[in-house]
């Protein structure tokens, strides 16, 4: 080691988090069109703003704990997101969720605070009921019928690494039409099947419309959907 070169010091070790709150929210209006990496910054600053007690990670730069799960994609509305926060010091869950309200963005309502174990969200949320409501549809009720009773639907989608054929069929629990919207309940399977694959798989089935929206109305916690 050079003469001039200062010894870099170990990071200081943090202290483990006292423990960790399951937060419930949702995301409608402007913030279903908000990346997730733009979202996740834009928390962070809410929850300095609510001062939230939020442990960090040891290292040369730490972070806060905040873990998000199963986020739904960019473009689409949820009524039942979740994340994940390790606490440096106890607080109440209704005086958080009060505070993080008061300085919130439109479109993001904090719903529930619940103690929680470290990870125990990715374990426990095992499935999406989500709605589809479309303009103009035609041949839904039919194609969603056909879907149910083919025993395999693949479809392909497009992603960073090019295109990737996906199964919908393990995932599709149930599936219901009413007039212009539909209701279907997906297991969280891996490869992850996405409500809009379940939209392109009706289209091989020879459904149509002009337009779509798609809202997740709730995450079912240990098996509850």
């Amino acid at each position: 080691m050079g003469a001039n070169m200062a010894r870099r010091e170990p990071p200081t070790r943090r202290p483990d988090p006292v423990g960790w709150l399951r937060v419930g929210y949702t995301k409608t209006g402007p913030a279903a069109y908000a990346s997730h990496r733009d979202l996740a910054r834009a928390f962070e600053r809410m929850f300095r703003r609510a001062g939230v007690p939020l442990a960090y990670s040891s290292g040369f730069s730490p972070h806060p704990r905040i873990s998000h799960f199963n986020v739904a994609p960019t473009g689409d509305s949820s009524l039942a997101e979740f994340l994940e926060l390790g606490l440096a010091a106890e607080c109440d869950p209704e005086a958080l969720l009060e505070a993080l309200n008061a300085v919130t963005l439109q479109g993001v309502v904090f719903t529930t605070a619940t103690p929680t174990g470290r990870g125990a969200t990715a374990k426990e949320l095992t499935a999406s009921r989500w709605l589809a409501e479309f303009t103009a549809p035609t041949g839904l009720a039919a194609a969603a019928t056909a879907l149910l009773a083919a025993p395999t639907t693949c479809i392909t989608r497009a992603t960073g690494k090019g295109l990737k054929t996906i199964d919908v069929k393990p995932a599709l629990r149930t599936l219901r039409v009413e007039e212009n919207n539909a209701v279907m309940v997906l297991a969280h399977t891996e490869p992850l099947v996405r409500a809009s694959d379940v939209l392109t798989a009706l289209e091989t089935h020879k459904a149509s419309w002009s337009a779509y929206r798609l809202t997740r109305l709730a995450q079912g916690l240990d098996g509850t959907l």
